[in-house]
């Protein structure tokens, strides 16, 4: 059986995050990058890169950066003088050279959607990839703020989509259970996500076993530092 993410990320997807676009992705690119400038001379990998919000504006200023994600439908939707540089694969077989990369970005929530044994064997794999003192970025829920102001029912209307969602929070992992309704015909699609939360200092955990060790966090996408009503958590972590 297939498993929810392989397929979720599509029209109906963007449909329902219509907020996650240029503008903020250059904010984050802008405010973010720059505190890390002692990563080594490489490639740099979007992984799980989507529609290539952040490929795009990292390749203006690196031009070796590369995606990959596991959604055909989001890369076709890569704007095209950067859609060669993406790749559809699984990020649990990681299709890179060891020792090759110069910094890892996973933005916008993409880590977490697997079980315990695989998200840690993700981590490994990205370690593995990375040059001495290269960088990964993961970018996060702030899992004390989720725990604290969970929406357990929302509704929100598109033009062409009604969608009714309910979250649920079972120990460590984040449920949404999501209803699409297309207006103009009444038919539906059901959607389950499935998120494991880490708290930071699990992840400080996570990426230590992983010999990466972390340099510093932020809480949003300006570059504001981290503190416990932030909307985001963001670890940038360096391979020793």
């Amino acid at each position: 059986m297939a498993q929810w993410y392989e397929n979720w990320f599509d029209e109906d997807y963007l449909e329902l995050y219509p907020n996650r676009n240029q503008d903020e992705a250059r904010r984050a690119i802008h405010s973010i990058l720059p505190l890390m400038s002692s990563m080594p001379k490489g490639p740099m990998l979007d992984l799980a890169c989507g529609q290539g919000r952040h490929l795009t504006l990292l390749s203006e200023i690196y031009a070796d950066t590369f995606g990959i994600d596991l959604s055909l439908i989001l890369l076709k939707k890569i704007p095209y003088p950067y859609r060669s540089q993406a790749i559809c694969a699984n990020m649990l077989q990681l299709p890179v050279k060891p020792s090759s990369l110069s910094a890892v970005f996973m933005w916008f929530t993409s880590f977490g959607y697997f079980d315990e044994a695989d998200n840690r064997a993700v981590i490994k794999k990205i370690s593995k990839t990375l040059k001495p003192n290269g960088f990964f970025l993961v970018d996060l829920l702030n899992e004390k703020l989720i725990r604290q102001s969970l929406i357990h029912e929302d509704t929100i209307e598109t033009d062409n989509y009604r969608f009714f969602n309910q979250r649920r929070l079972e120990g460590s992992i984040l449920t949404k259970d999501v209803v699409i309704t297309r207006k103009s015909t009444g038919s539906q699609r059901r959607i389950q996500e499935r998120l494991r939360l880490y708290s930071p200092e699990e992840m400080t955990n996570l990426m230590s076993s992983s010999n990466l060790r972390l340099k510093l966090t932020l809480g949003d996408y300006d570059g504001n530092s981290f503190h416990p009503s932030s909307p985001r958590w963001i670890g940038i972590y360096q391979h020793s």
